[in-house]
């Protein structure tokens, strides 16, 4: 009850039996107002609420704005066609706006935009600090939803960054609503509103209606012999058999190597005479095996994705880039390169499979792990619950600087009230600096040093601030890479797999932000660590 009358009708059109039961109780919850948990396992249709709230807040206030916010630059791509599809049917827009985006064509996109997808990065490197431009004041006043999937991924200091800048947020203008989700996450209750400052309405898996596809389990315990070997030989084997599958690794490294030796259908690590470098666009008309992380282009990331859904490629070797809810059909298998890190990774890997039909995961398990050859009881584990640490001195400075930035734009318009939840020194710091006082403890006022007038730009939501360095072939960026990756996989000499092929590091410029690679045989190379 409440839904406009044409969202009624579409929804009676496409699901003729009904929605799910946990579906219709969120949009309830929704439309008396509340904010909404939902934390129903990984495809159970979510995003169906998602789009819904938006839309019944769209169609009634066509000045009103909408946030959706992924943690992850391939998630908010991966969910843009199921927003734009609805969107544009009610002739409504939708936009992506991310660290790819052009700063110049940013406030454009706010302004043609009801529906901006966002990451948490974007909001508060960029459009948190302009709130002083009318174009981006003016969205915010007309903000009236939120949405922040994948919950479970804001934990330590991402985490913790993040409850300050949803807090931030709701301190900027009108009151939104906010619709939080995550398959994944323990002491939900406890740990969301701690993230957000707020008591949602819960919308669990004990509420679940929807259909659970049958998932296969099998441990698998390799020959002796080489693992990489091993492992190789099996992508072999499932490619082979036309199986269309992800593979997970715990590195980028780990990923490249491994998408390289199969699409050469080579088990070995070492080295070999063949000098021959395919272009990206090669690679991806080849059929066969890529890998999937962080640092590839866009564009490349993109169109792995297409050619990934549409089966040009056979499978992907991927990192945690991949494990969440990014929506691929036709994976009939996941295979696990080890044990997982944590029992919400396990959960994540395993839910890309299953989705529109049977699924089976393959856990090449771990000898050493306490629960090899028990596999029983090793999914039995609890769910890991998040932590974050809102006291911590450091992260609370650096948000005080930002929330100053901000009270200062908006003028009259901002509202404490939002952040009572925080403790009371993070409000005498933040009156302390709005009144133009100097702090005087030295580890504090070396903070409000190092960001000069820019601490959304300095301070990052996921690090302290992280020089990210750009990957040079021949004038052309093919790839980019933090600071600390740099002193582990692109160092002076090194060998660096990109897209699975190798490059030879010819030159950290670490001034400019750049590293000089140029193409290489097939070998690889191991830092010198020293403690």
């Amino acid at each position: 009850e409440g839904l406009l009358p044409v969202l009624k009708q579409r929804l009676t059109a496409a699901y003729p039996q009904g929605i799910y039961r946990h579906q219709a109780l969120a949009l309830e919850h929704l439309l008396s107002g509340a904010d909404v948990a939902l934390t129903t396992p990984t495809a159970s249709g979510k995003s169906l609420v998602f789009i819904t709230g938006a839309l019944q807040l769209l169609l009634a206030d066509p000045s009103a704005k909408v946030v959706a916010l992924y943690p992850m630059k391939a998630l908010g791509n991966d969910q843009f066609s199921k927003w734009k599809t609805s969107m544009e049917s009610s002739g409504l827009s939708v936009a992506v706006l991310d660290g790819d985006v052009k700063v110049k064509d940013r406030e454009r996109l706010l302004e043609e935009n009801q529906v901006l997808i966002m990451t948490p990065d974007v909001l508060h490197t960029w459009m948190m600090a302009n709130l002083h431009s009318p174009t981006v004041r003016r969205f915010r006043d007309q903000l009236r939803l939120v949405i922040l999937d994948e919950a479970h991924v804001y934990d330590g200091v991402f985490g913790t960054s993040t409850a300050y800048l949803m807090r931030r947020l709701e301190a900027c203008g009108p009151h939104f609503q906010l619709i939080a989700s995550s398959a994944t996450i323990g002491k939900v209750d406890s740990f969301l509103t701690q993230l957000t400052g707020r008591t949602l309405s819960l919308v669990s898996a004990t509420e679940d209606g929807s259909p659970r596809q049958e998932v296969a389990w099998r441990s698998i315990t390799p020959p002796g012999g080489n693992a990489f070997n091993n492992r190789v030989e099996l992508l072999m084997g499932l490619a082979d058999a036309g199986v269309r599958f992800i593979a997970f690794a715990d590195s980028r490294k780990s990923a490249e190597l491994l998408a390289s030796a199969t699409r050469r259908g080579e088990t070995t690590e070492e080295p070999v005479d063949a000098d021959f470098i395919a272009e990206a666009d090669e690679l991806l008309s080849a059929p066969g095996i890529l890998p999937y992380r962080s640092g590839i282009e866009a564009k490349d990331r993109q169109r792995i994705e297409k050619a990934l859904a549409t089966g040009e490629l056979r499978g992907v070797i991927a990192t945690s880039a991949l494990e969440l809810g990014v929506d691929i059909p036709g994976i009939s298998c996941v295979v696990l390169m080890g044990n997982p890190p944590t029992q919400k990774s396990l959960w994540q890997r395993a839910g890309r499979t299953g989705r529109h039909g049977e699924g089976c995961v393959l856990l090449m398990q771990d000898a050493a792990s306490p629960f090899h050859g028990n596999l029983t009881d090793y999914l039995a584990r609890p769910i890991e619950a998040n932590h974050l640490n809102l006291e911590n001195r450091s992260l609370e400075f650096a948000h005080v600087l930002c929330a100053t930035v901000e009270a200062e734009a908006c003028g009259a318009a901002w509202d404490s009230a939002a952040l009572s939840g925080l403790s009371q020194r993070f409000h005498s710091l933040l009156e302390l600096e709005r009144a133009g006082g100097q702090v005087l403890e030295q580890e504090l006022w070396d903070l409000k040093s190092k960001a000069g007038g820019a601490p959304h730009r300095t301070f990052s939501l996921r690090s302290g601030k992280e020089t990210t360095f750009e990957i040079i072939l021949r004038d052309d960026r093919i790839g980019s890479i933090s600071f600390p990756q740099v002193m582990r996989e692109t160092y002076p000499g090194a060998i660096y797999y990109h897209l699975a092929t190798p490059y030879r590091v010819r030159c950290v410029k670490r001034n400019k932000g750049v590293i000089d690679v140029t193409p290489e045989r097939r070998y690889t190379t191991t830092p010198i660590l020293q403690s």
